[in-house]
């Protein structure tokens, strides 16, 4: 119940902002995670990886959770055996390579981005573009062995002051 007041609360601060730093959207992730978690049971686990570096960046505030709903929603669960989604933040010299992959069931043969993608990715992608001015920065690629592989190459935008808050998991303290 903690997790999902947190969740609410952080939904209400980080709503009225376009763009939040790395630090603050792994942390909302990992408030919606540990609800996650306790609903499926040890069906689902999740590893997030993100470069020390990154965590200054600036991004479109909830950009991950839809993308790792999905991978759960339509990757993990259907499988019988559940699996596992992992997300990446990896800092270039001029982009933020985020990345969220499962082992799930992948996507159904001849899947097309403009015929199938349902809400969520649709909204991220039109998002992104208009936030950063390109299109095609989202991309799903299914992965042979199962499951698939979301990328989004940002282009760095830091916070001006190099201020960063810091991301709970990783430093181990859950009550801040």
């Amino acid at each position: 119940m903690e997790r999902l007041a947190d969740l609410l609360r952080a939904s209400l601060k980080l709503g009225s902002r376009p763009m939040v730093t790395l630090a603050d959207e792994l942390t909302f992730l990992d408030d919606y995670l540990a609800i996650e978690s306790a609903r499926f049971e040890g069906r689902v686990t999740v590893s997030v990886n993100a470069d020390d570096d990154a965590f200054n960046v600036m991004v479109p505030s909830f950009l991950l959770q839809p993308l790792v709903e999905n991978a759960i929603r339509h990757g993990v669960v259907p499988r019988v055996s559940g699996g596992h989604v992992e997300v990446v933040a990896v800092r270039n010299e001029s982009t933020l390579l985020l990345q969220v992959r499962d082992n799930g069931v992948g996507l159904c043969a001849g899947w097309d981005f403009e015929r199938d993608a349902g809400i969520g990715l649709r909204n991220v992608a039109s998002r992104l573009e208009h936030l950063y001015g390109v299109a095609g920065l989202l991309r799903l690629t299914p992965i042979q062995s199962g499951g698939v592989d979301v990328r989004l190459d940002l282009p760095l935008t830091p916070m001006p002051d190099g201020r960063a808050t810091l991301f709970r998991r990783l430093e181990g303290d859950e009550s801040t």
